[in-house]
């Protein structure tokens, strides 16, 4: 951990001054002479001191000590001005971080391959990049500025005692080392803690989700499980705090060690310089400075230690925002961004062979099939037989391992992303429930229409032609969800027929429905075929659903078992073959016998 926190310290000061330049120099700049005027305004002390006790004896005159009062007043001044500059810098690079950092990484949140959402890890990174990164790295760099600043205030200052005694000095410096080493690992043990209880952490707000969300309340309120969750937090809080008041205990004992040593430090300091003062060795002013630069080196070394610590914490954002923008990117170049028009297009698999990234098992094996212009196409298989993985390489969101898939005799790796959008709108089955509005959310399917009721009321009698949803007196600018204090509740079957509504709204070259009627009853579903039959008799199609009855509305079946095409033909056809399919089907048609 101490190695990655070395390793990582210069990656903010990279970042920073990419970003903020001139605004970054300027903030360095100010911390050396801010660790340059600390010593100085020690000395220039001294120097006053001293000139004004020769006035007194007669040895000096009034420009000696006037000059010195206005070289120290420069030195206050300049000091304040520099902590009043770094005020002004801090508000600049919230500012030109978000005007020139968050398009670059909005950018490459946009450029990033589907395969990275994936993956464990990448998931991680992507989430603690949505937790303002910009903040930890801008918050890191000043954490790493202001410790090289101490630093060098130490140093100077230790430097001032060897106007008195070179040992005396090496003295300080012995002393300082171990003052900011229990400081440091006093501030490290809470920090080790905080990184341990983070997975803890997260356990507990995930409890207390359930204890405080609508559906799960209700779901354990009805199984009389809610006491359960709740002596689950409280036995995970109880150990958090035991843990957390063993580690402040601990942490403590090595502040007190340190004060302990301070103390003791300070006073050996004091009689070794009332000793020099007292035969004459030093000055009124040297000893008035070095007694002052005393409490000074003691509140930058727990400075030095605070800042330590808080760069630990936000050192971490750095790493993400690294791997983050390492991650691979979707390959688009500049001859793929044109847009052809493939209206009306006929896809073809030609022995397509893929396995998940990260993953031995193969999901497709060798798939060849023809789907036609305006052909209405449905693909049923058993759980896992890799149905809804030939739609994500169908738009793009994966590449074969093996074979090829074109579109008109084109290949869909040679088509640009708009024109994978012209041709497919697609509704998975973990559709999104977006806490917009009924507008935006149907509108999201084709962003130039969001002002354009005509199209989306079209789009929503389509996908809900029994007209269930019960809108409110705003009609399309209805909010949906809870993120809104008059958001309404939708069913599962309604959010479906929502997100059906943004399919049809695209008006693409074919619409897929994986598991379009997954939450729907029988009725409801019935009723959403006959309706969808007419919509796409107008365009091609592709329907993946276990209920196989919807499979009667398609041209042709797709049958498919163990990542192959297994069967094909319409719904007669593959009924007469007495196969996989066939089988399937009366599986369910006796199931709905002994229901009925």
């Amino acid at each position: 951990m101490k190695l990655q926190l070395l390793q990582y310290c210069l990656d903010p000061i990279k970042i920073m001054i990419k970003f903020c330049k001139a605004h970054a120099v300027i903030k360095i700049i100010l911390l050396i002479v801010s660790a340059i005027l600390a010593p100085l305004s020690l000395l220039l002390t001294e120097d006053l001191i001293d000139s004004v006790s020769e006035l007194y004896k007669g040895n000096a005159g009034y420009t000696h000590v006037g000059l010195n009062l206005v070289l120290l007043l420069i030195t206050i001044l300049t000091i304040s001005l520099c902590t009043s500059m770094e005020g002004y810098l801090i508000i600049n690079f919230d500012r030109l971080l978000l005007k020139n950092w968050t398009p670059v990484v909005l950018n490459k949140y946009k450029q990033l391959k589907y395969s990275c959402f994936e993956d464990q890890e990448t998931q991680d990174t992507i989430f603690q990049m949505s937790d303002n990164p910009s903040e930890s790295i801008k918050n890191s760099f000043l954490n790493i500025t202001q410790i090289g600043s101490s630093l060098l205030s130490l140093v100077l200052l230790n430097l001032v005692f060897a106007k008195v005694s070179v040992w005396l000095s090496v003295l300080c410096f012995l002393f300082t080392v171990p003052m900011l080493f229990l400081n440091y690992r006093a501030m490290t043990i809470l920090d080790s803690l905080f990184y341990k209880q983070s997975a803890e952490d997260r356990k507990l707000g995930y409890l207390l989700g359930l204890l405080t969300t609508k559906s799960s309340l209700s779901e354990l309120k009805l199984f009389g499980a809610v006491e359960y969750i709740v002596n689950q937090w409280g036995g995970i809080r109880s150990k958090v705090y035991k843990e957390r008041v063993g580690a402040n205990v601990t942490s403590q004992k090595l502040i007190f060690i340190n004060t302990l040593c301070v103390m003791a430090w300070t006073v050996l300091v004091i009689i070794t310089l009332v000793n020099y003062m007292y035969n004459g060795l030093i000055t009124l002013g040297l000893f008035v400075a070095l007694i002052g630069s005393l409490n000074s080196i003691i509140s930058i070394s727990e400075q030095v230690s605070w800042e330590y610590s808080e760069y630990s914490r936000n050192v971490l954002k750095t790493k993400y925002y690294k791997h983050f923008m390492s991650l691979p990117e979707s390959e688009e170049s500049a001859d793929l961004k044109r847009e052809r028009c493939f209206n009306p297009p006929e896809i073809c698999f030609n022995d397509v062979y893929f396995s998940y990234p990260q993953s031995q098992k193969p999901i497709l094996q060798g798939v060849s099939l023809t789907i036609r212009p305006n052909e209405r196409i449905a693909i049923v298989g058993k759980n896992g037989a890799g149905k809804s993985t030939l739609i994500k390489l169908l738009c793009g969101l994966y590449q074969p391992d093996r074979g090829e898939i074109t579109i008109n005799g084109i290949a869909l790796s040679n088509l640009s992303q708009h024109e994978i959008s012209a041709l497919f709108s697609v509704v998975f089955q973990d559709f999104m429930k977006y806490s917009l509005t009924v507008r935006e959310n149907i509108a999201l399917g084709n962003i130039t229409k969001i002002h354009n009721d005509a199209a989306i009321d079209k789009a929503l009698g389509q996908a809900e032609p029994m007209g269930f949803l019960k809108l409110t007196g705003k009609g399309l600018n209805t909010p949906l969800g809870k993120l809104e204090d008059d958001g309404i509740d939708l069913s599962g079957g309604e959010w479906q027929r929502i997100t059906i509504a943004r399919a049809l709204l695209a008006d693409s070259s074919f619409i897929i429905l994986d598991e379009p009627t997954a939450s729907l009853d029988p009725v409801a579903e019935s009723e959403l075929y006959q309706s969808l039959s007419l919509v796409i008799q107008e365009k091609g199609s592709i329907m993946i659903s276990h209920r196989l009855a919807s499979a009667k509305l398609a041209d042709k079946i797709f049958v498919i078992d163990d990542g192959r095409i297994c069967e094909e033909g319409n719904h007669d056809e593959l009924i007469a073959k007495q196969g996989i399919y066939a089988e399937m089907f009366r599986a369910q048609a006796k199931w709905y016998d002994i229901i009925c």
